[in-house]
């Protein structure tokens, strides 16, 4: 019977941590880690903060370490400060197996202390990192986003820290960004412009195959869906 609960135990953390930074996983954070904190907040009227960290360079730093070993030796040392650079209660997650990483902060001051903590966050993630006489750099793109100020639940506040992560990369990494209704509606346009551009590209691709007088066949632009 232990021998059965031992290895269930196994099972189970394999499933749910890291195994490379033994962090919190991403079914760990869909499991119950960020709706617990949301629930957390909502009994005491308080705020979550959500902020999604991108690596900018870690490709460069496996070319530059001799391959995935020594960016797995600087994955587990940003682990380490990752963690050292929140409160005990908040979370710190590897989101899947690569270069992205989600922390949640809870308290009840949270709203006042997300910016400085973001900003913390990039500064620890430029940092150097001794590996064996050598150092590696690398640098993140940050996106931070609030319940419930930003987002109604844990999906769309992943989503809008996303969001923001994505602005921050666009504008050259190394860099925090909070959430905004500016940048939902620059991800709002970028989708409706992608939209257009496929429906230019059906259309082409249909006229230009039914077409057997000309090598190339005008289409409209279609009419933006806004």
């Amino acid at each position: 019977m232990t021998d059965l609960y031992e290895a269930n135990e196994t099972i189970w953390h394999q499933a749910h941590f890291d195994s490379l930074t033994e962090l919190p996983n991403r079914v760990s954070l869909a499991e119950g880690g960020l709706g617990r904190a949301i629930a957390r907040a909502q009994d005491h009227d308080e705020e979550v903060a959500l902020l999604y960290v991108d690596l900018d360079r870690l490709k460069q730093v496996n070319d530059r370490m001799g391959g995935h070993t020594g960016g797995d030796l600087v994955l587990a040392e940003l682990a380490a400060r990752l963690r050292d650079t929140v409160e005990p209660e908040d979370l710190v997650a590897r989101q899947g197996g690569g270069d992205e990483f989600i922390i949640v902060l809870t308290g009840p001051d949270v709203g006042q202390r997300v910016d400085s903590v973001a900003e913390a966050v990039v500064a620890v993630v430029a940092a150097p990192y001794p590996m064996g006489g050598q150092e590696a750099y690398m640098s993140c793109s940050l996106g931070a986003a609030l319940y419930p100020r930003d987002a109604s639940d844990g999906e769309a506040l992943l989503q809008a820290a996303d969001l923001a992560m994505y602005s921050a990369k666009l504008a050259g990494g190394n860099r925090a960004r909070r959430y905004s209704a500016k940048i939902g509606e620059a991800a709002q346009d970028r989708l409706h412009l992608m939209e257009d551009l496929d429906d230019a590209w059906s259309m082409t691709s249909s006229n230009c195959i039914s077409s057997r007088s000309s090598n190339w066949t005008a289409v409209p632009w279609p009419r933006s869906r806004r």
